[in-house]
């Protein structure tokens, strides 16, 4: 079987894909906030595009969850709601769960050491983007042997969908931290074969990520509410 390289892939891409990979980088890196007004003409200017690529890329991320296309006012980055953080949770614990139980079995010892190589990392990290980057691909390490890519592809995109907001609770001082232990645990079990207490760790792990990300989104609302008022 042929393998396609990255440069390959990438010239596969049509122009409208290669555009809204380079959007969805700013909304998950938190150049474009919640909210951002994405007008056309002015981005068609800043990537040197015409309007009809723009259009596709745009279409796509509104696909994805990242973009709201309104008609006559044009595209905002797409912000969420607290009710839709706590429905991506219980979406992610359904998939999840299901990932590392059907993992389990095939994992090797050479998957569970690079899990713990990415673990040591996030732990030394301090960018916060690279932070949420090694949190996923210590997931993915484990959860890839599920042999299921449609079910990696759906655990992907609920991840992106939130990133922007998770990238804002990691970025507290120490919060970094707070996932190292659990992810240890969560290795151990896995070493074990114990996919009952895996998966109600994994369950464990993202109601905890998702209880902080509340938090800080109830936090903000508070704020936005006292500066109206004021």
């Amino acid at each position: 079987m042929d393998i396609c390289t990255k440069n390959e892939l990438e010239d596969a891409l049509t122009l409208g894909q290669r555009i809204a990979g380079r959007l969805r980088a700013q909304i998950l890196d938190g150049t474009l906030a919640a909210d951002t007004p994405l007008r056309q003409n002015q981005l068609a200017e800043q990537l040197g595009v015409s309007n009809n690529p723009l259009r596709e890329a745009l279409r796509l991320l509104e696909a994805e969850g990242f973009v709201t296309i309104h008609p006559y006012r044009g595209a905002v980055v797409r912000s969420i709601s607290i009710e839709e953080v706590r429905q991506i949770c219980q979406i992610l614990c359904a998939l999840e769960t299901r990932a590392i139980r059907l993992a389990i079995p095939e994992l090797t010892e050479s998957d569970l050491q690079h899990a713990l190589d990415l673990n040591a990392a996030l732990r030394q990290e301090t960018d916060v983007n690279r932070r949420l980057q090694l949190d996923f691909e210590f997931h993915t390490a484990l959860y890839a042997r599920s042999q299921m890519p449609m079910l990696m592809d759906l655990i992907r995109t609920h991840h992106h969908v939130g990133r922007r907001y998770s990238r804002a609770v990691l970025a507290v001082p120490g919060q970094q931290w707070a996932f190292g232990p659990m992810h240890e645990e969560l290795v151990g079990f896995c070493r074990a074969g114990d996919a009952p207490s895996a998966e109600a760790l994994v369950e464990r792990h993202l109601e905890y990520a998702t209880s902080i990300l509340v938090a800080h989104l109830e936090r903000l609302q508070e704020e936005k509410a006292d500066l109206a008022q004021g």
